[in-house]
């Protein structure tokens, strides 16, 4: 057990303090209780009346006629406390689950206590009833998470003083008292033992017992028990992270109770989405493309979902962050890129995905951005097997390419361009680098051939459909 000087002073709660006193080290003399050379020394000091809490200089100044009294005190509750420390770890060891650990806690410790996921799903808490704490205690017992406004805060105010949280490298419980929040109290960040990524909280509501610093100090014990659960259970761990969620938007979005909870992984605007899906990144490069996203703040989250890398993007700030951004990592990186169309809601990202594979799939760009040619390749080569085999290409194709073999013309190209540029005389000369009145004759000669009204959209539209069909 880690002793502090707070967790003794904790012990001694019901003297009465005086911080007023001066010249202490003239007057007294005292007992040293701490024999561990790595933690504090605590130095009782006899007098009359009352205990003096000196902070600073990790003293406790007893004034005590019976010095001895206090010492035994504060050794039999050292004692109390091991002894259940122990039992706490035992049940760990024994297979005890988070809900059996947090009912151990309440044997010693009568504040509000709950474990959550990074999704805000209570996973074990105390059996405190409605009404008995106060209104977000309240909303944990009736909805299973708290309300999205109050995890929001909870956030920013995480963030915003994320170096509070480590002590040595280690993740350690802090004080939480965040402005616009009604609970006050103490909160720990649960990570994974596998790539140390935030897993939970684990947190403490001040309502029977006023928070201390030495509650603060004590809650390391149960904090450290934590991690030993965790650690055992790396492998079958109850909690959610947002890669969890976000693959349940994908595969079983009606099952999701509450879908606010999502805009704690994705940027929530006024404005539409756009997604991109990037393939072929190694786990490095991966790890870099990560850290680069984090530190440009542009409004766009990631996932992984079917081994590919999955960016979600606000367009609150226009198209043009998110194509810096994939310039970036294809200058970099050998991947490529594909995005769907926009959106304006989470309910149907699987489609929204599909749309940006569609893109890789029908293209060979290293970016490439869903549009009307991508599609209607899609659907021409999905199609292609039933049209060609029933024989329903546009017959005029056959007949340009059989006379274009025989005379050495280019009649069959010539049409293609003419249809793609919607029979502009001036736009199929310019692709074709020809003269327009080589056009006319062309069209002219085409006509005679294959025997069509090219006025009528419908045969435009067979034709270009063929054309599509052609080369499948």
């Amino acid at each position: 057990m880690f002793l502090t000087m707070n967790i003794i002073e904790n012990m001694l709660s019901d003297f009465k303090k005086d911080t007023r006193m001066s010249n202490a080290s003239a007057h007294f003399s005292g007992v040293q209780i701490a024999e561990h050379q790595d933690t504090d020394s605590a130095n009782i000091y006899e007098k009359d009346g009352h205990v003096e809490i000196c902070h600073g200089s990790d003293i406790i100044f007893i004034y005590e006629k019976d010095i001895y009294s206090v010492v035994n005190r504060i050794i039999s509750q050292m004692r109390n406390l091991e002894i259940w420390e122990k039992e706490l770890f035992h049940l760990i060891f024994r297979g005890g689950t988070l809900q059996d650990m947090i009912n151990y806690l309440q044997t010693l410790y009568s504040n509000a206590m709950f474990i959550s996921d990074e999704t805000d799903r209570i996973i074990a808490r105390t059996n405190h009833p409605l009404g008995s704490v106060n209104s977000e205690w309240d909303n944990i017992l009736t909805m299973g998470h708290m309300s999205f406004a109050s995890t929001s805060l909870f956030r920013r105010f995480r963030e915003a003083n994320r170096s509070a949280y480590y002590r040595e490298g280690k993740s350690i419980p802090t004080l939480l008292s965040p402005p616009g929040i009604e609970s006050r109290g103490i909160q720990y960040r649960i990570h994974s033992p596998i790539d140390n990524s935030v897993l939970g909280l684990f947190v403490i509501i001040e309502c029977d017992m006023p928070i201390t610093l030495g509650q603060l100090n004590f809650s390391e014990i149960i904090c450290d028990a934590i991690d030993e659960w965790v650690n055992m259970h790396q492998h079958d761990l109850p909690f959610k992270t947002g890669q969890d969620l976000f693959i349940q938007y994908m595969d079983q979005y009606d099952t999701i109770e509450n879908h606010d909870i999502i805009y704690r992984f994705i940027t929530k605007s006024d404005s539409t989405y756009i997604m991109s899906v990037i393939e072929g990144a190694s786990k490095n490069d991966l790890k870099h493309i990560e850290l680069y996203i984090d530190s440009i703040e542009i409004g766009c989250s990631y996932f992984y979902y079917h081994d590919d890398m999955v960016l979600i993007y606000s367009m609150e700030h226009g198209y043009e962050p998110l194509k810096s951004l994939q310039e970036y990592i294809t200058y970099y990186y050998n991947v490529r890129i594909g995005t769907s169309y926009e959106f304006d809601n989470l309910e149907h990202l699987i489609n929204n995905y599909r749309q940006a594979k569609l893109s890789l799939a029908y293209s060979t760009k290293q970016i490439t951005r869903l549009d009307s040619k991508i599609v209607l390749d899609f659907f021409a080569h999905e199609s292609a097997k039933e049209i060609l085999g029933n024989g329903i290409i546009h017959p005029a194709l056959s007949i340009l390419k059989k006379y274009d073999n025989k005379h050495m013309t280019d009649y069959f190209e010539t049409l293609y361009i003419f249809l793609r540029k919607e029979r502009s005389l001036v736009e199929t000369a310019k692709e074709l680098h020809i003269h327009r009145n080589s056009i006319i004759y062309r069209i002219e000669k085409i006509q005679q051939l294959i025997d069509l009204d090219l006025d009528d959209p419908d045969i435009r539209e067979y034709l270009l459909m063929s054309y599509r069909f052609w080369n499948k």
